[in-house]
Order: structure tokens, then C-alpha cells, then sequence
């Protein structure tokens, strides 16, 4: 799945896998990594990479994410490229020019035909797609209420290679589970705090090994670059770090189906955003 930031492509991975593969939020760039979402049905299964979104880097964190959405296309069977239903935009151009040269079958997902105010202005949109001749489908869909999503899976299905499942059939996703709960705290910021703080902070979790706990812990570090940014996420009396971590251990609850405890701190480590060293020691980098 490729696109644009903002597109839609982590809500509708989660929306066909039936479970929460990838965080989401109304800010652009909340994907950073590559994940892998699985849908399992009685005659397929399908491995959905999500990507980031696709766009014009800044600072060495922003070339990071950019390369690993880039680097994805060509590595599976099909290349799924996400648009807004309300109109093919210049970052869609960026997009085009780095799926367009892959030898995989290129499908077109038309994303949030329902905030169109009439059905029939998709079709000027239909008609330029097509033009470009390369998509081997076009697909208008709708994550938010499900429209033609079942359409796109059976379209999907006829591409597929035969062979044995490449992954379990009881699970929705592959993922490591302190990964995962990283990126439910990071959800939360995204979500909780202003608009430049998201995008200069990480988290890393770790598991305490203890003997005596009655439920699963877990620590979450949330990195930053400066105090004042520490500040911000705190919050007066601590109250926007108690909302962000009550927040996220309810999702992580919700994935694990059972009780946990989950503790947050906030660390600064200047510069991280621009080290290539300390990206990769807080799970960014090659």
C-alpha cells in the first residue's frame, strides 16, 4: 500500500485485517515503518504492507521514513496505490513516478468516495486515472463505511500467487509487541499534543522482568529533542503524560485482552531527529 501522507492507507489496512495493525490519526506522516497486516480467508490469505507516506524529506528522519515507503515498492506481488477521491493533487504526482516504473500489477484505491456531495464527480477523476494506462484496476472505495472494500478484496485474490500461507491463519498482523505497544503510546501523542511535538518525538518500550507481577508491565520511554518539549508533553502537573499513557493502555489492553500496567517517562536526547546513530538506536535507521 502506497500513497501520500494522509491518504487513508493505515485505516484501511486495519478496517480489512479486522484488527489494529497500523496507528492512525488526522496528522500526516504518523506511519513511520513498514507493517504488515494479514487477512485470512477460507480460499486466501493476503499480506498487507503498509507504508508511509510518500513525500518530499526533510532532516534526516523524514529521508528515513520516506526511504522505507519507497524501498517497499516492488517487494511484494501487487503495488497498491491510495488516492483522495477529491482529486488527483501534486503529491500524487511524487507517488506516481515511483510506482509507475515497477514491474508488479498496479492497482488504483480511490479513497473517501463518501465525502464526495455527489457520486458522479468521480468519474472526470476515473477518466484521468485511466489515461495513464498503467493501472491494471481502478477501485473507488470508502474505508470509513466499507464500500467496495469486499469488490477490491476479490480483485485482489485473482492476482495472488498459489501456494501455502506464508503467515498464521489465527493472527491479523506481525508485529513485535513492544513495537506495537510503542506505537499505541505514539498514537496517543499524535492524538493528545500539539502539532510540531509529534513529530520530534520516539518511543521505545521495554519489559521489566520481574517475577512478582500479577499482570503484564510495561515501560515506556518517550524521547524528545529539548526540556521545553519534555514540558509540553508532561504537561501542567503531569496531567497530558497521565492522559497520553491511561490513553494508550487502554488500546494495549484491548489487543492483549487482559489487564495491564503501563508507565511513561519522557527523556530528552538532543539532536536524535538528525543523528543517523541515534535513529537507528531508537528503531529508525538501515
Amino acid at each position: 500500500m502506497v500513497g501520500k501522507p494522509n491518504v487513508g492507507k493505515s485505516s484501511l489496512v486495519n478496517r480489512l485485517t479486522g484488527v489494529k495493525v497500523s496507528i492512525t490519526s488526522r496528522r500526516p506522516q504518523t506511519t513511520r515503518n513498514r507493517i504488515l497486516g494479514i487477512v485470512n480467508r477460507s480460499d486466501f490469505q493476503l499480506a498487507l504492507v503498509d507504508t508511509p507516506g510518500i513525500h518530499r524529506p526533510r532532516g534526516a528522519l523524514s529521508q528515513w521514513i520516506d526511504r522505507t515507503a519507497r524501498d517497499s515498492i516492488g517487494s511484494a506481488d501487487i503495488t497498491v496505490m491510495v488516492i483522495d477521491a477529491r482529486g488527483w493533487r501534486q503529491e500524487d504526482d511524487w507517488v506516481w513516478k515511483a510506482v509507475e516504473p515497477s514491474a508488479q500489477p498496479l492497482f488504483l484505491l480511490i479513497n473517501k468516495v463518501d465525502l464526495l456531495d455527489r457520486p458522479n464527480r468521480l468519474l472526470p477523476l476515473i477518466k484521468e486515472c485511466s489515461e495513464r494506462g498503467r493501472f491494471a484496476q481502478i477501485i473507488p472505495v470508502s474505508v470509513r463505511n466499507g464500500h467496495n472494500l469486499e469488490g477490491f478484496l476479490r480483485l485482489i485474490q485473482g492476482y495472488l500467487p498459489v501456494g501455502s500461507p506464508g503467515f498464521s491463519l489465527e493472527r491479523g498482523a506481525e508485529t513485535n509487541l513492544d513495537f506495537s505497544i510503542a506505537e499505541l503510546v505514539r498514537e496517543q501523542i499524535f492524538r493528545l499534543v500539539g502539532a510540531e511535538i509529534p513529530y520530534q518525538s520516539a518511543v521505545t518500550v521495554h519489559t521489566p522482568l520481574t517475577e512478582e507481577a500479577t499482570k503484564p508491565e510495561f515501560h515506556a520511554d518517550i524521547w524528545v529533542e529539548s526540556a521545553g518539549q519534555k514540558a509540553i508533553l508532561v504537561g501542567a502537573g503531569g496531567q497530558r503524560l497521565k492522559n497520553i499513557g491511561t490513553r494508550a493502555r487502554k488500546q494495549v489492553e484491548s489487543l492483549l485482552g487482559t489487564r495491564v500496567v503501563l508507565t511513561t517517562r519522557v527523556k530528552v536526547r538532543q539532536g536524535w531527529s538528525s543523528d543517523p546513530l541515534q535513529l537507528r538506536s531508537l528503531g529508525y535507521g538501515d
